[in-house]
């Protein structure tokens, strides 16, 4: 699987290279010429009964047109149940030009081998563009709608609108949200056909090309970023990891893309010995940004920080850990030497720019401790 693709990747979605278009070319004309024309056929046909779902298997092949649910067809309503791999022909480009998404790469830390997590059962709906382009030029994700298709029994007269409506979307294989693939990652990291389709079909506005213009220039590393990881707004909650040692965070803010990385919540007042780290947090979190205000130096002046709250556990501690994060609250640390633990504190967030810091003081903090004063470096964005 690893050579047909060309190289693992992260995410959901990732494109065809030449060597096995090549191949799928060559067996198109050997042998796979019915499904072509039933592709086709599927694509031009009228609507006058129960729309041609493809069969299940290890791979299969249909056709995209939209990605607006108020233009959608009962003809683009795709079945993923059970399925490794979609190869995605994306309508407007060529043949050549098209995508394979799988629903989740797993890597087995043990034998260092990769495995693709087919999609669930009854997975049958469409792709749509999740839009939130009123929050930030670049914010929006690719998402796939599972629709309640065998609730229709009349296909001549249904209203996709209401199908849609009563539809949900597809959840991530860790079940901590939507399964997605952010725009942000698709201007960034490809795959080229489908950035080139939804630059055709408009929904790659040219605020986003300059921004990612300007943020490109700037150094914004999105590559290493999960999806779950991207913060549109501020006051977003993300998925949280708190065994892993300094997940990347990318912010998008009204004065550009940033991101961080961030640690400390596992060892505080110095590093850890050589060779004796270990996570002393375990589960995973969702949790998101707010301000505290706290008074600060030798004349007790009132400053603002940043922290994280703790909603809740999408995965719970382990039971025999040592400490343990608790819901509700805001995240810890854990001083090694004195064996006690604090509220961690992010004291320069240099990651966040001014209009994210007034947002997090006018959300969280009473009008007479909003001091507008923050232990800040020079931000990350230009």
């Amino acid at each position: 699987m690893k050579r047909a693709l060309g190289r693992r990747c992260w995410w959901p979605l990732v494109a065809l290279p030449a060597r096995l278009a090549t191949h799928c070319r060559k067996e198109l004309a050997l042998g796979s010429l019915a499904s072509y024309r039933l592709l086709n056929n599927v694509a031009g046909s009228s609507v006058d009964s129960e729309p041609p779902i493809p069969s299940r298997g290890r791979r299969t092949m249909s056709k995209v047109s939209t990605l607006n649910p108020s233009e959608c067809r009962t003809q683009d309503i795709l079945d993923l149940s059970e399925i490794r791999e979609k190869t995605l022909f994306l309508e407007g480009l060529p043949a050549i030009a098209n995508c394979t998404i799988v629903y989740k790469w797993l890597h087995d830390p043990t034998t260092g081998k990769t495995s693709v997590v087919p999609f669930p059962p009854n997975s049958k709906g469409i792709f749509y563009f999740h839009n939130r382009s009123s929050v930030h030029p670049v914010a929006g994700d690719v998402r796939f709608r599972v629709l309640p298709v065998d609730e229709v029994e009349d296909w001549s007269s249904v209203d996709m609108a209401d199908l849609f409506a009563r539809g949900h979307d597809l959840i991530d294989h860790g079940g901590h949200g939507p399964w997605r693939i952010s725009l942000l990652q698709v201007l960034y990291t490809g795959p080229a056909p489908l950035r080139n389709f939804m630059r055709a079909k408009g929904y790659i506005s040219a605020a986003a090309e300059e921004e990612m213009r300007r943020s490109t220039s700037a150094g914004v590393k999105v590559r290493a970023c999960k999806a779950e990881h991207i913060v549109e707004k501020i006051t977003d909650p993300f998925v949280l990891d708190l065994s892993l040692s300094g997940p990347c965070v990318v912010c998008l803010q009204k004065e550009g893309i940033t991101y961080t990385q961030l640690n400390g919540w596992g060892w505080m007042g110095g590093h850890p010995p050589r060779g004796m780290f270990r996570p002393l947090y375990s589960g995973t979190a969702l949790v998101r940004f707010e301000a505290l205000s706290v008074l600060q130096g030798r004349n007790q002046e009132l400053r603002n920080k940043v922290v994280l709250r703790v909603l809740k556990f999408l995965k719970p501690p382990k039971p025999g850990d040592l400490v343990v994060q608790q819901e509700g609250e805001l995240l810890k640390r854990y001083d090694h030497r004195d064996k006690v633990e604090a509220t961690w504190v992010a004291n320069a967030p240099n990651f966040m720019s001014p209009s994210s810091l007034a947002l997090l003081e006018e959300t969280y903090l009473p009008p007479e401790s909003r001091s507008g004063r923050w232990v800040q470096r020079r931000p990350r964005y230009k």
